[in-house]
């Protein structure tokens, strides 16, 4: 997959490795916060009957916490001996203009076509792209149908970001050699 996303090979500097472990990690943790925030009244004891699907709703999310526990504690675990910086270093003045990002790359900018897309895609967007990238893909396959769902839920299954997630997703399963599922999403977008 990584072929696809970044079409030429070029090896990442320390300091490039340290900041994209960095907003892997920051990434993760705002997951990891919308995610227990979700939890919470779903298993919070009540005195009235719990709604329907909410177990089924509890468990997805309890799984796709545990991935994102696993990422983190991986992130954490790469970053390791390598000297904190402060967050000027990490996001400099985002008033000053960044170099344009290069066609083809991985990293989903911030707008297309006029269009803002949510920091939250951009996020989970990015992670699939890395853990992909990585043969994680235990850990790609939630995070992207976590996404799709979000997606599908806010945008409605027409959207151009479920398009984009399903053909992502298609990537994945291409990867791991598994065509049919890969086909049957192509088809979908």
């Amino acid at each position: 997959m990584a072929m696809m996303v970044f079409p030429r090979e070029e090896k990442l500097s320390q300091d490039e490795i340290v900041l994209g472990t960095k907003a892997v990690i920051q990434g993760l943790e705002t997951l990891r916060g919308e995610h227990r925030a979700l939890l919470a009244p779903l298993v919070a004891p009540e005195a009235g009957e719990a709604e329907p699907g909410s177990q089924e709703r509890c468990i997805l999310l309890r799984r796709s916490l545990e991935a994102i526990e696993l990422g983190l504690g991986e992130a954490q675990e790469e970053k390791g001996d390598v000297p904190k910086d402060t967050l000027d270093d990490l996001f400099p003045n985002e008033d000053e203009q960044s170099p344009a990002p290069s066609p083809g790359g991985g990293d989903v900018s911030g707008q297309h076509g006029g269009y803002e897309i949510p920091a939250r895609l951009r996020t989970l967007h990015n992670l699939v792209i890395q853990y992909a990238s990585q043969g994680r893909y235990e850990v790609a396959v939630p995070l992207c149908k976590q996404a799709l769902e979000d997606l599908e839920k806010t945008s409605g299954h027409d959207h151009p970001d479920v398009a984009t997630m399903l053909n992502i997703l298609a990537l994945v399963y291409r990867d791991q050699n598994k065509y049919k599922e890969a086909a049957h999403l192509l088809n979908d977008a």
